[in-house]
Order: structure tokens, then sequence, then C-alpha cells
């Protein structure tokens, strides 16, 4: 059974998004990360590859590739079921390394983007915050995709089926496609998402993790670290090219009050959290607060 219903369109793309409860800096963070690439790819290489090298090659018996959870010990990655850290490690590494020996470096594009929060406006604005970061992730995406694409094409995304992520894009993606065609941001189709279980879809797995990658890149711009970027962030975006924007709350308040007046965007002050090929951690990267 094909992962992507049709052959009209030449890319998909594969979202998944992670939410931060940490209560640790006074502030919340939501990320979304997503990949894209021609679906002959995902099908024919990378599903069977990530089968082959991650699910079946586990230690343990998994169902899928949870970035948090093997990271941190939790779910069916728990020491109740023997895994240990270091197995927990090499199994997140392998992750890594399927995603990045997929294609070539022009065949595959990961694009993410982050909203910061404080505490007591997350609650309040969180909907709109996924809104916010969906918009930047498709635009990029359409950006790399408008290279190939005509409007007799279309560009179709698949996002996880659980829940609250399905209902949120589902929730959202009208008015962001809108908002993309009055940029003049939209150069192809772009029909309304299709859901699949994660378990069954690589490209969601490896969605999942480039969101937590996006999360934590911005938790450490947050927090002001010192640690060296993740090795294994380092990995990906030499491998193939990925970007990720920042934005803080008032940005994502401005583009609310912008959105429901019908005025012009002006990118709303995003700003680059890493791109492949640029430096890391340049100053001006996360937005002031």
């Amino acid at each position: 059974m094909p992962l992507y219903p049709g052959r009209k369109f030449p890319f998909v793309a594969a979202l998944a998004a992670y939410l931060d409860e940490s209560f640790e800096e006074r502030a919340r963070i939501y990320a979304i990360g997503g990949y894209i690439a021609d679906p002959d790819l995902w099908d024919a290489e990378f599903q069977v590859a990530w089968r082959r090298c991650v699910i079946d090659s586990a230690p343990h018996k998994v169902s899928e590739f949870k970035a948090s959870d093997s990271a941190g010990g939790w779910g069916e990655f728990a020491n109740k079921w023997g895994w240990t850290k270091a197995q927990r490690q090499a199994f997140y590494r392998t992750g890594v390394e399927v995603i990045s020996q997929c294609g070539s470096r022009d065949q595959v594009h990961g694009f993410g983007a982050a909203v910061r929060f404080r505490v007591e406006d997350m609650e309040k604005f969180e909907h709109f915050g996924f809104g916010v970061c969906l918009f930047h992730v498709l635009e990029d995406a359409l950006r790399t995709a408008g290279r190939a694409l005509g409007p007799d094409d279309e560009l179709q995304v698949v996002v996880d089926e659980k829940p609250k992520f399905a209902e949120l894009t589902d929730c959202h993606f009208g008015w962001v496609r809108d908002w993309l065609r009055k940029e003049s941001a939209l150069p192809c189709d772009l029909p309304m998402p299709v859901r699949r279980d994660s378990r069954k879809v690589a490209a969601l797995q490896a969605a999942d993790l480039l969101a937590y990658e996006v999360l934590k890149e911005a938790k450490s711009r947050v927090d002001g670290s010192n640690r060296d970027v993740r090795g294994s962030l380092r990995a990906l975006t030499e491998a193939h090219y990925h970007s990720a924007r920042a934005l803080h709350w008032e940005q994502a308040l401005e583009a609310k009050r912008r959105v429901e007046a019908g005025e012009p965007t002006d990118n709303l002050g995003a700003r680059v959290l890493f791109a492949s090929g640029e430096p890391w951690r340049a100053a001006d990267q996360w937005p002031n607060d």
C-alpha cells in the first residue's frame, strides 16, 4: 500500500510537532519540524531503510521512533523494557544516520519553526502559536518546492493522525493557506493535509526527530547555554539542507492581530534559528525579548 494517495504531485511534506512544557526558564516553546522530498524517495528508499535499520534492528521491540521518548527513556524506551542509556543513544544516532544517508543533498530538505511564549500567555495563545509555526514551515517548504512545481502541481502535506496535532492542523491550515496565497508564496496547489499513522510512515517519524531537534536548539538559545550544538543536529544540517525560524510571543501576537485585520505580515520579524551553511548561534538569530 503506498504511503500517499495518488501520484499527481511530485513532492510530499511530512510534519510533526512538539510542545515544550518545561517551566524552568519561565517560558514555553512550541516547535514544528518537517521534511519535504519526492514520494518515490520516501516509499522506495527511506521507508525500507528506516524499517530495516531503525525499527527492526532495535535491541528491544518498539512500534515507532519517538525522539523525546528515546532521548529521555520514557514510554517504550523505559528501563523496565530493558533499554539502557547507551542503547537509546545508539538508537537515536541510527535514526539520524538513516535520514542523513537518504537520497542526495538536493533531494531531501528539512524545515522547522519555534515560537517562545511566556507561561502566562501560553494557554491563551498556544493555539495560534501552532498556526504561526505551521505558516513558516510551509512557507519555507513551498519556497523550495516552488523551484520544481507549477500552478498545476500539488504539494501534499501528511500529518500524524494523533487527534491533537491533526485537529490543530485542520483548524489552522485554511487561514495559513490563504495567508500564503496573499503573500504570493503559493506556487502550486496546496490541498488539505492527509492523516496517517506515524507507526506506519517512516517520514513522519523523521519529522518527529527534526521537531525534537528544533525544540532542543531553541531551548539552548533561550537558556543562553554554552553547550555545543547537538551533534545530531550538526549531522542533519551537513547531510541535507535544513533551516528553522524562531519567533517570540510578541511577534506571535502581532501575527494574530495582522491576520485578523487582513494586513500584510512582512515575515513578522522571524529570525533564522539555524540553517545549513550559516554560522551557528549568531547573535541576532533568536528574537530578543
